[in-house]
Order: C-alpha cells, then sequence, then structure tokens
C-alpha cells in the first residue's frame, strides 16, 4: 500500500518558541500562539486537500493541557465507573446550517443515555452576541452549556471541573480544528472514554494524532489517509442521512426527465460569484438553459448574490421565477422530496459532505464537483482530494459545460440505483446507529 504524506511538520523555531512560553509558565500565551498558528493554517489554500495533521501541535496542546489538569488537584477523579452515566459532547459552535451540527444532531438522537453538549466559545461569538442557540436547542437530544467568556486556560479549568462534577461514561469531541481549549482539557490522563470525531474536510486540524483519542473518520478516504499518517489507528463511523433516520427513498424510474428539476444546497461561502469557472450564477443559468424544469438553492445566500442570478438569467432570456431560494431549511430531504428534485448538484468550489450523503439517503441522481485545478493535492494526496473515491460510479464535474453534457447524456434510472447501493453498502442508517451504541455502551 502506498504511503501519502499527510503531515505538516512546522519549523522548528516555532516550536521552540513554544516550548520557551510553556517553560516559562505562560500557559495563555503558548496556547493563544497554538491557536493563531492554527487559523493560518486552515485557511492557507496550499494545504487544503493535502495535510490534515500537525503532531508537533497536538503534543504541544497535550502538554499544557496536562500541565493546567495537575494544577487543579482533580488528578485521579475522572475515571469511568459502571455508575456513570452522562454521554458528553464538546464542540466549539453550533450552527442553524451545515454538516458540523447536523452530526452533532444525529450523533445525539442516536442514543437514549443522558446527554450534555458543551460548548467551548472558542471564538467568542457568542460571548460577543454574534451567535445564539436559541433555534437550535430543540433540535439536539441534549441541554446545551456555553462557557463563560474568559482566558483559554480559564475555559479549560471550566471544563475539566464540569467533567468532574458529572458521572461522564463518555466525552464525544466534534471540535473546530483550532479549538485548543477543547485539545488541552481532554488529556490522557482522563480515564473516561473519548471519542474524536475527525473533520471531512481535510484541512489541518488539532486533535488527528493524539493517541488516547478512539479516532472515528466518517469517509473511508479519510479513514485510509488517518491510518497512512503513522500515528494512530482510525476507525470508521459512517455518516449517514438525516438525523431523522427514515428511509426515503425516491422513485427514479426514467432514464431521462420530461421536467428535470435541480437543486444545490450551501452557504454563500461553498460557492463564487465572480470570474471563476465555476461561478455559481453561470451554474444556474447553465441548468436552466440546458432543462426545463426549477433551481432550487437550499441555505442562505445574500440579496445581492440572489440578484446576481436573477440579472444573469433575466439577461439571458430565461424566466428568473425558474430560480427557487430556499434558504435554510430544516431538513435537506423534505425539501429535496416536497419540491419534486430529480437531481441533486454538489456545491462548488466548496463540497459539503453532510449534505451529499443527505440527499444520497433520498435516492435521486447526484453530480459532484471535483476540483481538477487542485493538480497538486491529487498528485501528493490523490485519496484526499475526492472523499467520494471509494464509488467509481459516482460522476463527477469540473466545469460548466461538463456538468450540462453530463444532465444531457446520463442514464437517471441506472445512476440512481447504483447510488441507492452505495448507500446502503457505506453510508446506512443502520450502520451508523449500530456502531453509535457501542460508543455509547461503550
Amino acid at each position: 500500500m502506498k504511503k501519502f504524506n499527510t503531515v505538516l511538520m512546522l519549523d522548528d523555531l516555532i516550536i521552540k518558541k513554544i516550548d520557551n512560553l510553556i517553560d516559562d509558565q505562560r500557559y495563555e500565551d503558548s496556547l493563544d500562539l497554538i491557536y493563531r498558528i492554527m487559523i493560518a493554517l486552515v485557511s492557507n489554500v496550499n494545504f487544503k486537500n493535502i495535510f490534515n495533521h500537525v503532531p508537533q501541535l497536538d503534543s504541544l496542546v497535550q502538554k499544557i493541557g496536562l500541565i493546567i489538569f495537575n494544577s487543579t488537584g482533580l488528578s485521579g477523579n475522572l475515571f469511568y465507573n459502571n455508575f456513570n452515566n452522562i454521554n458528553i459532547f464538546l464542540a466549539s459552535e453550533i450552527y442553524s446550517t451545515g454538516g458540523h451540527t447536523r452530526l452533532i444532531e444525529d450523533l445525539t438522537k442516536s442514543t437514549s443515555s443522558k446527554n450534555i453538549l458543551i460548548l467551548t466559545d472558542v471564538f467568542d461569538r457568542y460571548s460577543s452576541g454574534q451567535l445564539s442557540i436559541e433555534s437550535l436547542a430543540d433540535k439536539i437530544n441534549a441541554p446545551i452549556i456555553i462557557l463563560p467568556k474568559g482566558s483559554k486556560v480559564s475555559k479549560i479549568i471550566n471544563l475539566l471541573h464540569i467533567f468532574s462534577n458529572l458521572n461522564v461514561k463518555s466525552i464525544n469531541i466534534i471540535a473546530h480544528h483550532q479549538d485548543v481549549v477543547t485539545y488541552a482539557a481532554c488529556n490522557a490522563e482522563i480515564e473516561i472514554p473519548q471519542y474524536y470525531y475527525h473533520h471531512a474536510d481535510h484541512n489541518p486540524t488539532l486533535g488527528a494524532t493524539i493517541a488516547h483519542f478512539h479516532h472515528y473518520d466518517l469517509f473511508l478516504s479519510s479513514q485510509f489517509l488517518c491510518a497512512n499518517s503513522g500515528f494512530i489507528k482510525p476507525l470508521y463511523l459512517p455518516l449517514t442521512s438525516s438525523c431523522r433516520f427514515k428511509k426515503n427513498y425516491a422513485k427514479v424510474e426514467e432514464e431521462k426527465f420530461d421536467i428535470l428539476n435541480t437543486a444545490t444546497s450551501g452557504t454563500a461561502n461553498k460557492f463564487t460569484f465572480d470570474d471563476s469557472e465555476v461561478n455559481y450564477c453561470k451554474i444556474v443559468m447553465n441548468i436552466l438553459k440546458n432543462t426545463t424544469g426549477n433551481h432550487f438553492h437550499i441555505g442562505p445566500l445574500s440579496e445581492e448574490n440572489i440578484s446576481k442570478i436573477e440579472k444573469l438569467l433575466i439577461s439571458n432570456n430565461i424566466e428568473k421565477s425558474r430560480f427557487k431560494y430556499l434558504g435554510v431549511v430544516d431538513n435537506i430531504q423534505d425539501a429535496v422530496i416536497i419540491n419534486a428534485v430529480n437531481v441533486y448538484i454538489t456545491s462548488a468550489p466548496i463540497g459539503g459532505g453532510k449534505a451529499f450523503i443527505d440527499v444520497l439517503g433520498v435516492g435521486i441522481p447526484i453530480f459532484v464537483y471535483r476540483d481538477n485545478n487542485l493538480k497538486y493535492s491529487q498528485e501528493i494526496n490523490p485519496v484526499v482530494s475526492d472523499m467520494y473515491n471509494y464509488n467509481s460510479d459516482i460522476i463527477r464535474w469540473s466545469n460548466i459545460s461538463e456538468l450540462t453534457e453530463k444532465l444531457k447524456t446520463t442514464n437517471f434510472k441506472a445512476y440512481a440505483e447504483s447510488l441507492k447501493n452505495f448507500y446502503n453498502s457505506f453510508h446506512s442508517e443502520e450502520k451508523f446507529l449500530n456502531l453509535c451504541e457501542k460508543i455509547f455502551n461503550n
């Protein structure tokens, strides 16, 4: 088996700087430096789809975490016994849209045990009023605790005391890449099982090489790469569709559709509205120009974005009413079924793994965007450059003309059947629930 280098090694001077801060007992400064480094790494397009393991930073954040843990006097208090009955879910933030929050919903609803969701608010967006949980509390099967505003060290200490005061039987980590609070607090001396759910976006992230975590990857391609890193032995937990775990397959009985309704989902940051070859306005215009139905957009777009799409449609003599903006929906599956969508097209240039799986559970044809411009990442890590590569039947497109051609030539009936088989083999609700039962029952 060929090895792929997914490990990002930082300059020795940077690591020395952090070590010196730790030696000087400047733990807040050391955590803040790691946090700022991670923000820079995550946003660096040269690392996307290439590197997602940062073992030096994982080691340092764990070192700081152990020092803080031992200073609290809680050492020896955090262990598992048969009386423990609460699953802790630990995240940085949650949102009204997006796969990150949907995964948390699915995990909490997969168990009948007591759950608590703790948000570290490491970005201070709750304390500043930028985010609210008001509309989300009913969707997650857990009461929600938001750590109060304060230093990163104080948040770590608060978190450790919460662990100590509850009968915790599992700690489930779904934190953001930069969340030094989470990855320092969840240290190796805590004897409660700690489960790490690895991001599917393949950006550099903290946590992916921490040895005492039970590491779960959500796609087989991700598991393959993490296994190749040499640091961990990852397990596979399949993303599945819909937190309600209902099979509601659409019946695709036609090779071609007389009226073809299409849909795409995603927040505005997953699309481009500039002069790129995957300009979303041009994508919508070309779809509607070459099909007979409507195109539905699921997820939030700005009025400016919507106006750009409508103006391009009008200038090409296409009724702007054929573009249907749905905005934020409670359930992408319901939106697809209720609006009689025949074909789903993934967002571009940034895809959405959870949205793909959710629509896969509906049973309609899906056309997946693949960025052929990421030649460098494909040469280094051909697996990670396409998270769906373990299904060779998936139809991909890399530009507008290619998408248009695929919509014209695909046998939709045969393709839909192939995707149903793929879903049942790798991402079914049964597989997800069976594994969750084992996790939450240790």
